[in-house]
């Protein structure tokens, strides 16, 4: 989405709050918390007759829209905002925070163009009712299918943008290709131990040790559930004891 946290609208998010059941004292904490912010606009401003910088504010406007962020609260008031979007969904539909994932399948592609143009349509009217706005720049498409098959020939264009069809997606940290077969994210974690050799030769073992806890011990223990039966594997795992 874009901007997903700024277009968050007040009115919409306490209706919502009082659906799942949060009313009469606690909704007028959530409200009182919500209601009477304003913000104002901070430039530095260069006096040439003084030759001094200077703050310069504009006028102070409230605002109906927009979730504190950095807030303790912020992110789950955001998901509240959308977590019943897949309710409206013929097709499975992943939400992590304002990212989403869209999926469909088919046994012929004749009717898939058309049957994702249905998808993004229903998402955007429900994103629109909530003022709300889907980013197709960053949108991509990606087709799953065994080795062995042809790839979906997919050219779609919505609203004007033509979505990029691509062979592997990062998706919440973990590269993600077309065969699922975690070449690509394996890939990423072995490149890094030759970063990890040039370090050691060039600094000690303990700078070594600590660029393998801050990047390649992280990336082996993400998600290692999902990708670690792949087949090459084992060889990550011979890289990782070296």
């Amino acid at each position: 989405m874009t901007k997903a946290y700024d277009k968050v609208q007040f009115k919409i998010l306490l209706n919502k709050l009082h659906g799942i059941g949060i009313r009469g004292k606690s909704h007028d904490w959530f409200k009182s918390y919500l209601q009477n912010r304003s913000q104002i606009v901070e430039i530095d401003n260069y006096n040439h007759a003084t030759n001094e910088i200077q703050k310069i504010f504009s006028l102070s406007k409230n605002i109906h829209a927009s979730i504190p962020q950095g807030s303790v609260i912020g992110c789950l008031l955001f998901l509240i905002y959308i977590n019943d979007l897949p309710k409206i969904l013929d097709w499975p539909c992943v939400l992590f925070a304002d990212d989403i994932s869209l999926l469909t399948s088919c046994k012929s592609h004749t009717n898939l163009n058309e049957k994702i143009c249905n998808i993004l349509s229903k998402t955007e009217n429900w994103m629109t009712s909530h003022n709300l706005q889907l980013n197709y720049q960053k949108t991509k498409l990606i087709t799953f299918h065994p080795p062995q098959k042809q790839p979906l020939n997919i050219d779609i264009s919505y609203k004007g943008t033509t979505l990029e069809l691509v062979k592997n997606v990062t998706l919440l940290g973990l590269d993600i290709d077309s065969h699922i077969n975690w070449k690509q994210h394996i890939q990423k974690i072995s490149k890094f131990t030759y970063a990890l050799y040039e370090i050691k030769k060039t600094t000690d073992v303990k700078t070594a040790l600590s660029s393998y806890y801050a990047y390649a011990y992280s990336w082996l223990s993400y998600g290692v559930i999902l990708w670690g039966n792949s087949t090459d594997a084992q060889i990550l795992f011979t890289l990782q004891k070296n």
